[in-house]
């Protein structure tokens, strides 16, 4: 996996993410071919992130899942048969700014960024994949990204401009 870090061909300008308790919140992304990294500040402090990565194993745990909405949504398949996936393998939020909602919109602003890059993808936590876990918080984000986006068990199609927060 090539670093994004080392290999970005974008990064873009700080954009709006949104404004919660009185906290005004951006982003900065930075993506490659393989993947996206987030950057989630207040004011200059970072307090979070987040980095997704193309790539599919045969060994996906969410195998039927993919499938239900590739059948349903032929766009996610790309010209040679294969799945356009991104999944999400690291996500972090400061502690004091938990509980605020950030985290969600950090993952509808990578969604975001790399629906626009990209076209149509099956957007999955790290433990779709063979290896890889998430945390009981990214989860509650997963069910909850999937409880307004169409989506099959974990993984979640994005086949549209998201709205982040600061839109609405």
């Amino acid at each position: 996996m090539a670093s994004i870090e080392k290999q970005a061909v974008n990064f873009g300008e700080r954009r709006e993410l949104m404004v919660t308790d009185g906290i005004r919140v951006t982003y900065r992304f930075k993506s490659n071919s393989q993947g996206i990294l987030v950057g989630v500040y207040h004011g200059t402090k970072r307090i979070g992130s987040m980095d997704a990565y193309t790539g599919y194993s045969k060994e996906n745990k969410c195998q039927e899942d993919i499938e239900a909405l590739a059948i349903a949504y032929p766009e996610v398949v790309d010209r040679w048969g294969k799945f356009k996936i991104l999944k999400a393998y690291g996500s972090l939020v400061a502690e004091e700014y938990r509980g605020k909602h950030i985290g969600r919109a950090m993952y509808l602003a990578i969604a975001r960024e790399w629906f626009e890059e990209n076209g149509a993808f099956l957007f999955m936590p790290s433990e779709c994949g063979s290896i890889g876990s998430t945390s009981a918080d990214a989860k509650r984000v997963w069910r909850s990204l999937a409880n307004t986006l169409p989506a099959s068990g974990n993984v979640i199609l994005i086949n549209k401009k998201v709205r982040v927060p600061s839109d609405l």
